[in-house]
């Protein structure tokens, strides 16, 4: 296990890697971290600084380096070399910045390595420690192994984690390219931590959720490493569900100060999204502005295989751009609340611009990728809606409306047709057989809907009656025998939505209803909203709103309706639905 985490720590980078371990390692030692990594902002070689607990405490100043340190490393051109930022810490950050109440202390400047001191320098490096070291100020240092020992000491002990939860995340790494496998073993650890942890209390529970982080991090390591995100993407993704799982009752929602729980919550959810931002990267970027690159990675002849991956990256990309929607939002909360915090660069002008990238790639692939327009089961309902909805939250409503119009008459056509339509199958082999000829066949795998009512609940929300009058028609002329339904959470919704262990939620069934105007049809769609308030009832939706969705896409439910309260459309259209999408996080209350 030792070897595991220390070619992990071989392979972090310096900037938002292994100065993002570290402060959480020295705090399970029970160190306090008063001085993490920051962006922006002078750090005088101090990358962070702890005081480490004793008989006589000793204040800690970190400076990390990735990798080896070379010879280049240690004294070269670039300002990122090791010699000089000790100097800035003796010349500057002692002298002015350390904090009043550690002025009398003892100080150690810690060299902190992911791997180690190669020889060539190792003579430099020990001369400096020589004659730069006095009654107060002494030097450590931290290597590669003697992290990967502290690590396995803290976060991996054997009454903490057991050696069952430690043989699952071996496993998970050796299968990395199975990742379908391998995501299955790091899931089955992640829910091992979770039975052995005691919900009620909060100390535990931010162990199990740095563990969890820990381990995932070194899975995200090596899949980098060997060229293959995908395993690392469908464990953090299950990983951050089970954890919100175990995690969400240790939650003070009348807090306004956020705790090491959710701070540890958070650093969980960041990693998640490092991961997709490198998938999107490796996978999905590459492939934009050229036309079916992205169906073509997917190497397979079968144009079920095709079509399924293709909604599924849809998805993805989708879900991303709500992250980050979401982040920018609690970043702009946070400085409207406290303004200090522009004491440096405001970053929502660089969160905002990376949000509409991210919407610019979406569009692309919509554009370059005309499957997208054709999905082939019901249960891509719930990428389909990810996209409307994030292009609504970048207010890109034409683009949203374009698009939804092209798979009512992709869906038309393939029913005219008898072609590959919309089916309420799942099972690839069913699929793979979809559509047959046989009599009856047409009925039976189209007798229900939840795509086509919740395109007609986005066409009325937008106000476009061209759309909302097309799904009608295509239901008069095809699907007069379909079951039309909508989805909603429920108060039991809590207990089985982050794990899906049992069916949860209840629907509103169309067939029988009647309405005389978008309007009515939207008054019918959220009455159910009134009369069941989940708000508060679902925990993911106070804290981490995206999280549902998450679940939802993970486990192909449909799009939550209560979510769409805020966009509900009133008699200046669109407008509303633009000025809306600002306010789409008013269920959340966590002051970050």
């Amino acid at each position: 296990m030792k070897l595991i985490i220390r070619q992990y720590l071989e392979g972090l980078r310096e900037r938002d890697e292994l100065d993002a371990i570290l402060p959480g390692v020295l705090s399970e030692l029970g160190w306090t971290v008063f001085s993490r990594p920051g962006r922006g902002t002078r750090q005088d070689g101090v990358d962070v600084a702890a005081v480490c607990p004793g008989e006589a405490e000793k204040v800690y100043l970190f400076s990390i380096k990735a990798g080896n340190l070379t010879r280049s490393a240690w004294n070269g051109n670039s300002e990122q070399a090791l010699r000089p930022s000790l100097g800035e810490i003796q010349d500057s950050y002692i002298p002015s910045r350390l904090p009043e109440e550690h002025r009398n202390k003892d100080v150690v400047i810690c060299i902190c390595l992911g791997g180690d001191i190669q020889e060539t320098v190792r003579s430099a490096v020990k001369g400096y420690i020589e004659n730069n070291t006095r009654d107060t100020l002494s030097f450590e240092e931290w290597n590669g192994d003697k992290l990967a020992s502290i690590i396995l000491e803290s976060t991996f002990r054997e009454e903490i984690m057991p050696e069952r939860c430690r043989s699952s995340l071996r496993k998970a790494l050796a299968l990395i390219d199975q990742p379908d496998v391998s995501a299955d073993h790091f899931v089955k650890m992640v829910d091992e931590i979770r039975a052995t942890v005691d919900t009620t209390q909060a100390r535990p529970i931010t162990v199990a959720l740095r563990q969890i982080s820990t381990s995932l991090w070194i899975l995200f390591s090596w899949a980098r490493e060997e060229g293959n995100i995908e395993a690392a993407y469908l464990a953090g993704e299950m990983a951050t569900l089970y954890a919100w799982e175990m995690a969400k009752g240790g939650f003070n929602p009348e807090s306004s100060r956020p705790g090491r729980l959710q701070f540890a919550m958070m650093n969980l959810i960041e990693i998640n999204r490092r991961i997709a931002a490198q998938y999107l990267a490796d996978v999905v970027w590459p492939t934009l502005e050229k036309r079916y690159a992205l169906s073509y990675q997917v190497q397979s002849v079968c144009s079920v295989d095709v079509n399924l991956k293709i909604f599924d990256v849809l998805g993805r990309v989708a879900l991303e751009c709500i992250w980050q929607h979401w982040f920018l939002l609690k970043i702009s909360g946070a400085i409207d609340r406290d303004s200090s915090l522009l004491e440096h660069d405001d970053p929502r002008e660089s969160m905002m611009e990376g949000f509409r990238h991210q919407v610019d790639g979406l569009v692309q692939v919509i554009a370059d990728n005309p499957g997208t327009c054709c999905p082939l089961s019901e249960s891509q309902g719930i990428n389909i809606s990810l996209v409307v909805f994030a292009l609504i939250l970048d207010q890109r409503l034409q683009t949203a409306l374009g698009w939804l119009r092209n798979i009512v008459g992709a869906a038309s056509f393939a029913m005219d047709s008898k072609g590959a339509y919309p089916c309420i199958y799942e099972d690839y082999i069913q699929l793979i057989d979809h559509p047959r000829r046989e009599e009856g066949y047409f009925a039976e795998s189209t007798k229900a809907s939840v795509l086509f009512p919740m395109i007609m609940v986005w066409a009325a929300i937008l106000k476009d009656e061209e759309l909302f009058q097309s799904v009608l028609s295509l239901q008069e002329q095809h699907l007069s025998h379909c079951e039309f339904q909508l989805w909603y959470l429920d108060e039991g919704s809590e207990e089985f939505l982050y794990l899906n262990k049992e069916r949860h939620g209840s629907c509103l069934f169309l067939r029988d209803q009647r309405w005389e105007s978008m309007s009515d049809f939207l008054d019918l769609v959220f009455r159910p909203c009134e009369t069941t308030v989940v708000d508060t009832k679902i925990s993911a939706f106070m804290w981490y709103w995206p999280l549902v969705l998450t679940a939802c896409r993970r486990y192909g439910l449909p799009f939550p309706i209560h979510l769409l309260k805020p966009f509900r459309a009133s008699s200046n259209g669109s407008e509303r639905v633009e000025s809306s999408a600002k306010d789409v996080d008013q269920v959340d209350n966590l002051q970050p």
